[in-house]
């Protein structure tokens, strides 16, 4: 008669299933080699990176990076040149005020001699009241014909006078005051000059026309001299070097307007 344990069951010599499942579990576990790339499909091994991060610092097609990273680690793009990079200023400088060039200067110095020599001709215009009424077309026979008195006459021609004397004065001023700004590179003051002068280098007419116009001599020879020293001023300032300073002007206030609110 065969033992048989408390529940009824005949013990075999061999392992229980109990046994030979754990004999098996640890067979199977010990002879079986260990396979470090196979994955339980429900856990994920911290080891393995995914391609995404693995491919994070490569080079895409939208944009390189240049090697730098933000705040949050994301590699930030190369960027496009500055304004200051494109106009070639190195590391972004301010790039230097230019000095006035000397063809500039001796430019102004021809358009100081026309204001002085329109001062010369104007006092003496001023001082003969009565060539100042020739050139006027004003003859004695008209005032007379007028009606006027000898005191209606004097306060006319004065009058005439001063307001040859005020308008002298202003031209001469503004004059004055567009060759100052000239200098410190003003471009839209050179061209004012320019159109100034143009008018002035009528002047040389003067003195062939005087007998014609009957202007006298010597205010004829003032307007001659000012208007060859119109046209000296004119070829000065658009000599290169008179370009070369009002382009490296431009360039300054475009680069200072740029980084005016950076």
């Amino acid at each position: 008669m065969s033992d048989q344990n408390d529940y009824g069951q005949i013990p075999s010599s061999d392992n229980n299933n109990y046994g030979n499942l754990n004999g098996n579990n640890a067979g199977s576990h010990t002879s079986a080699p260990h396979n470090s790339g196979a994955q339980n499909p429900g856990f994920q091994n911290p080891g393995a990176q995914s391609s995404y991060a693995g491919n994070y610092g490569q080079q895409s097609n939208y944009g390189q990076s240049n090697g730098t990273q933000n705040s949050n680690g994301y590699p930030v793009p190369n960027q496009p040149p500055s304004y200051a990079g494109a106009m070639g200023y190195s590391n972004g400088a301010e790039p230097e005020k230019p000095a006035t060039p000397k063809t500039l200067k001796i430019a102004s110095y021809f358009i100081y001699g026309t204001i002085l020599l329109g001062i010369i001709a104007t006092i003496l215009q001023l001082s003969n009241p009565d060539a100042l009424m020739q050139q006027a077309g004003i003859t004695e026979e008209d005032l007379s014909g007028s009606g006027l008195s000898s005191e209606d006459m004097e306060s006319f021609t004065r009058m005439i006078m001063w307001a040859g004397a005020i308008w002298a004065v202003i031209q001469y001023a503004l004059t004055i005051m567009f060759t100052v700004f000239m200098l410190r590179g003003a471009n839209w003051a050179r061209i004012v000059l320019t159109i100034l002068m143009v008018f002035g280098a009528f002047g040389i007419l003067s003195l062939p026309l005087a007998a014609l116009l009957d202007v006298p001599m010597g205010i004829a020879a003032l307007s001659t001299i000012s208007g060859l020293l119109c046209i000296g001023a004119i070829v000065y300032m658009f000599l290169r070097p008179s370009n070369e300073f009002f382009r490296k002007m431009r360039e300054r206030k475009q680069w200072l307007a740029f980084n005016q609110y950076r």
